[in-house]
């Protein structure tokens, strides 16, 4: 909200965001939402015979000028651990948010073709007492904002 600085956000299943604050020191990851899942790979879904949005996790976020807000499918997700991005959103400032959305969004496309990759999907399927190695093929979508006044 442009008075109060205050961002509100609904999100269900697995696909999500994270914001990134600037400092001095760089970009700090301040806050990442979390997947819902039933169990490893069955996440909740909006749709008909599926989750209520009742089921959502609602959020509020107080917001400075310069924070990025990262947003993206499980494609995303599952492919590119979030400290990875940094290097997409790093320049002094983000002239135009497409440019950072892509290079997340090829990252993650390369990622996900290379069967080699200890992936964030890989990392959860270990945790879960199931083997997968590589990246996973998977619907990427990416919104890259920068809070501006």
């Amino acid at each position: 909200h442009p008075d109060d600085g205050l961002m509100k956000t609904t999100n269900l299943g697995d696909s999500g965001y994270i914001i990134f604050r600037r400092e001095e020191t760089g970009l700090t990851k301040v806050f990442r939402s979390k997947e819902q899942q039933y169990r490893f790979n069955f996440p909740y879904q909006c749709g008909t015979g599926c989750d209520l949005p009742h089921n959502a996790f609602d959020t509020e976020h107080q917001m400075i000028e310069r924070d990025i807000v990262v947003m993206g499918t499980d494609g995303l997700f599952d492919n590119v651990f979030d400290d990875d991005m940094r290097p997409c959103l790093v320049k002094e400032k983000i002239e135009e948010p497409y440019t950072a959305a892509k290079c997340i969004g090829d990252l993650a496309y390369a990622k996900s073709h290379d069967k080699r990759y200890n992936s964030p999907f890989a990392v959860g399927a270990k945790q879960a007492g199931k083997y997968y190695q590589g990246g996973k093929k998977d619907d990427i979508t990416v919104i890259v904002a920068e809070v501006m006044k």
